[in-house]
């Protein structure tokens, strides 16, 4: 048993992973997500509560230890732990892209990944109705818990204290501690090892990234459009703060800054 351990974690540990390990490994934790989600959406749907918190509990439950988990066990010795550090917590050295550029580097290519990534989902979405024509014509035989966007578009269906807790779980696992991890586990554990790093690699990460959100499934397209500039610059710099501070920065921005008017004015 602890031979075929070792010889897993010498695997995933590797430099290079196989382009069949590597889709293994962007798109198990969300299968397993989805599969949980349908269930927990389903009985908060029936209790009135919105279903957008049920990503939040599989995102605590789920994907965060999931991910982790598949980081730690990769380790190859528990105090494997490096000088690189992302917001002062120390990382492990299987976590690549971790150059130090400068703040003011980090700053302008986040602001702009922000800008395009805003642009795309906000307006360019919108206008053109490419996620809702999708899911009218794709995937309308989903049911309608599995949609989560009930609470943005008929909040005064839910007392203001389910509105609060919405933002407050938004807030902390949708725009902090959920794009943390996965910046970590997308940029820095997987896509240094995806075909062997070359050009390619940042286009497949997103498209890989972009079909992991299997409980939004209709936004794939334009979601691959909306974050592959801020990937290809963490491939480009190697230096996932960029990817961290994007992927926070726009989460924040549409799950709790513009959430703000819609539930309370």
């Amino acid at each position: 048993m602890e031979e075929k351990s070792n010889k897993l974690k010498l695997i995933l540990s590797n430099d290079n992973h196989s382009l069949w390990l590597s889709i293994l490994l962007h798109l198990f934790p969300g299968i397993l997500a989805a599969l949980v989600y349908f269930p927990v959406a389903q009985l908060f749907w029936n209790n009135n509560i919105p279903t957008v918190l049920a990503i939040h509990v599989v995102l605590i439950v789920i994907l965060v230890p999931l991910e982790l988990g598949i980081i730690l066990f990769s380790r190859k010795k528990k105090t494997d732990l490096t000088e690189n550090t992302i917001l002062k917590i120390k990382l492990p050295s299987i976590i690549l892209n971790t150059n130090k550029n400068s703040k003011e580097e980090i700053i302008l290519y986040s602001f702009l990944s922000l800008f395009w990534a805003v642009l795309i989902l906000g307006f360019v979405d919108k206008q053109l109705v490419v996620s809702d024509w999708i899911f009218q014509n794709w995937f309308n035989w989903l049911p309608e818990f599995y949609d989560m966007t009930g609470v943005y578009t008929n909040p005064e269906q839910y007392s203001t204290g389910i509105r609060v807790l919405v933002l407050i779980f938004s807030l902390i696992f949708g725009a902090i501690i959920g794009p943390f991890i996965e910046e970590i586990y997308f940029r820095g554990f997987l896509m240094p090892r995806l075909v062997k790093n070359k050009w390619f690699a940042p286009v497949l990460n997103a498209v890989l990234f972009a079909f992991y959100h299997l409980w939004t499934p209709w936004m794939m397209p334009m979601r691959v459009l909306a974050v592959l500039p801020f990937i290809f610059l963490v491939w480009w710099k190697k230096d996932i703060k960029i990817g961290i501070y994007s992927h926070i920065a726009l989460n924040l921005l549409g799950d709790v800054i513009m959430v703000i008017p819609i539930f309370f004015f």
